[in-house]
């Protein structure tokens, strides 16, 4: 349906109105984390933990220091044999959707036990404001030609 000014047009031109707010108050965000990141640097050492107390409001801004540690699986396999690799590896197992219809077709498990077990969730998804498409602008003056169409009176 084609609405020129009402409630979606004015939807529409809010959401964009708050998403170029959001931009500029993200921008202004990091421009402050960089400047607090900054003085950390000189107060506590390049990449070192800080705190700050105000205490006029008893508010707390921090930098926090964490390390976190990641295996290179592959590079820890090619140097384990291959009694070490399988004594700190398990097997895992999962479902594989293509490999289930395969064995449905086949006779092989009933469509009515796996419709037995699946269970079917709704999800909305939030789509644009954003520039229509070529596609999109195609189909919406397709569409108004049609209505213009309708419009006609036959004589």
């Amino acid at each position: 349906m084609v609405e020129e000014n009402g409630e979606i047009g004015a939807i529409m031109r809010r959401l964009l109105a708050i998403k170029a707010q959001q931009d500029i108050l993200a921008a202004e965000e990091t421009v402050l984390w960089d400047t607090f990141y900054a003085r950390a640097d000189v107060e506590a050492g390049a990449g070192k933990a800080y705190r700050y107390l105000d205490r006029s409001n008893g508010l707390v801004i921090a930098r926090q220091v964490a390390a976190t540690e990641t295996v290179n699986e592959k590079a820890l396999e090619d140097n384990l044999s291959r009694q070490q690799w399988l004594a700190v590896t398990v097997a895992a197992r999962r479902l594989d959707p293509t490999l289930l219809e395969a064995e449905m077709k086949r006779g092989h498990i009933s469509s009515a036990v796996v419709e037995g077990v699946t269970s079917r969730k709704q999800t909305v998804r939030r789509y644009g404001p954003r520039r229509a498409s070529k596609e999109e602008l195609a189909e919406l003056a397709a569409e108004e030609e049609r209505n213009d169409q309708e419009a006609i009176p036959t004589a």
